[in-house]
């Protein structure tokens, strides 16, 4: 098994507060049609098994996004925080061309929380809210897609999270938990630093509380996309929480490529030796001079608990076949075969 991870374009309308690259804008340039669809060659041609695609928000590519999928061989995950002004203009054609076969939104809060709100909504929450109504359009007009809400947790919404797991299971949606983050030693480019996020991290007196709110959730695991990630006691949690959890060296087997084809050491560090190597170049040595300048630059990392290469050490240690379709299907042993989705392309 192994994943790749891909920031298409770094450009986004949206200006969240955990996000550090929010309001992004293509300050490296962006490669063009031709070059993603090679990238995607040199992606199948490497053994990569699945593509978690990103943006910041993918769908500002518009019809671009259609080129450079429709060749693509390597199944794939594509994230959009699904502004209503691109998701209305282009979902009839990107869902009915089947070449976009799943939809992956950020949801961080509860659908009754967001309609019981009577204020503005706050960044995270009017993401969140579109988020809801691209799930549920999707799930209404293409049923059979591939869907997930991804939950960003944190002290102000974890709370909610036992009800947003449960409304998304209602629909037949899958959900993606992941723990807060900051940038811990200025090479974090993902998210601001400890002084920006205070709002959003655990303080000590919350971990039992959240302890049990993960507790709450496993005793029915709906449709998670991988439990394991909760099913954790209060000083591994603490230990989570304080980014402490280390991937050793190899986040998850294949690439992370920058907009502009420069490769990073994961989505969270872009590292100072791996973007001197360009995606365009990965053929014979570069692949092994691409490895070990990604294990040194993850040596260089003080550690995360990113839930995504979690996943993938996880499945390649205790069943590599099945984590391929955990990533691919969104299997797990919990989920009835009738729930796994049907990726076109496998």
């Amino acid at each position: 098994m192994k994943n790749a991870f891909t920031y298409i374009t770094r450009a986004c309308p949206r200006d969240c507060d955990y996000c550090n690259i929010k309001s992004g804008k293509e300050s490296r340039g962006r490669m063009s049609v031709e070059d993603w669809v090679t990238t995607n060659y040199i992606l199948k041609n490497m053994g990569v098994t699945f593509n978690l695609i990103l943006g910041n928000e993918t769908w500002l590519l518009g019809h671009k996004l259609l080129d450079i999928l429709k060749l693509n061989e390597v199944p794939f995950a594509l994230y959009t925080t699904a502004p209503p002004s691109l998701f209305e203009k282009y979902r009839d054609e990107f869902f009915g061309s089947g070449v976009i076969d799943n939809l992956t939104c950020g949801i961080d809060y509860s659908f009754k929380y967001l309609q019981s709100i009577t204020r503005k909504f706050t960044t995270t929450e009017q993401k969140s809210w579109d988020g809801w109504q691209a799930l549920k359009w999707a799930k209404e007009h293409y049923p059979n897609l591939d869907m997930q809400g991804n939950i960003t947790v944190y002290r102000e919404n974890y709370l909610q999270l036992p009800m947003l797991v449960q409304e998304l299971a209602e629909l037949d949606i899958f959900e993606g938990v992941n723990l807060i983050h900051w940038n811990k030693d200025g090479q974090y480019d993902f998210f601001p630093g400890r002084d920006v996020m205070e709002k959003y991290l655990f303080r000590d007196h919350d971990i039992d509380s959240l302890h049990n709110v993960f507790k709450r959730v496993l005793r029915n695991y709906h449709l998670l996309h991988h439990p394991e990630v909760l099913d954790l006691d209060i000083p591994t949690l603490k230990f989570m929480l304080d980014m402490k959890w280390h991937c050793e060296g190899d986040p998850y087997g294949g690439p992370t490529i920058d907009s502009d084809g420069s490769l990073r050491c994961c989505g969270y560090r872009r590292g100072t030796r791996t973007p001197k190597i360009h995606i365009l170049d990965m053929v014979g040595k570069k692949i092994e001079q691409w490895e070990e300048a990604v294990h040194a630059d993850a040596m260089d990392c003080p550690g995360c608990s990113w839930s995504f290469p979690r996943m993938f050490k996880h499945w390649n240690a205790t069943d590599e076949p099945f984590g391929r379709d955990v990533f691919t299907k969104h299997a797990g042993r919990h989920v009835p075969d009738d729930k796994l989705s049907e990726r076109k392309i496998e």
